[in-house]
């Protein structure tokens, strides 16, 4: 039996959940939120409108965000970026070079603030139904426009686990508000 027993309300990489064991973890995995990108003839228009303005940047926040237009996306070089880093840029790697990349950053506030330094008039931000603010508050404040493109759903899967836990790990605020209400 496991000094510790952790809840993770997304899956891990095998990688670290036999770490953890090693360290006497033992880690719940129990999804809190699925993803569907939202998928129809008119919203790959969309996307592909969007992608062909020229004088536009494009910012994802989300891997689910880059999945759901990376049909759309080329390597043609033309396309500047900005992303979160981790899953984020690498997702949008798979999909464009490395160059394209012009910034990135840990949280969105911070990606903000690095578009305002490249002088970004307006932006097209690919994005979840459920999204934090700050991001586009923070340029929308600085004068920039930005047009939001919703291109996947955050669906709440609250669901019932009634184990003691000693820590629980949240990876994004609707799986906070989905453990939530399933304890309610």
């Amino acid at each position: 039996m496991a000094k510790y027993k952790v809840l993770s309300t997304k899956k891990l990489e095998p990688s670290l959940l036999k770490h953890a064991e090693e360290n006497d973890i033992e880690i719940a995995e129990q999804e809190f939120i699925s993803t569907q990108p939202v998928v129809s003839e008119e919203k790959q228009k969309e996307i592909s409108e969007w992608l062909n303005k020229s004088n536009m940047d494009v910012v994802f926040t989300s891997a689910n965000a880059v999945e759901a237009v990376k049909n759309c996306l080329d390597k043609s070089g033309r396309r500047k970026f900005h992303c979160i880093s981790g899953r984020t840029r690498s997702a949008l790697l798979s999909y464009v070079h490395k160059e394209q990349i012009i910034s990135t950053a840990e949280y969105g506030k911070d990606l903000a603030g690095k578009i305002m330094k490249h002088q970004v008039k307006e932006i097209v931000f690919f994005c979840g139904n459920k999204r934090r603010d700050e991001l586009p508050g923070i340029l929308k404040a600085a004068g920039i426009k930005v047009y939001e493109v919703v291109v996947y759903e955050t669906i709440e899967t609250p669901s019932v686990n009634t184990d003691d836990f000693d820590a629980v790990l949240f990876f994004s605020p609707s799986a906070v508000q989905s453990f939530f209400q399933s304890i309610n």
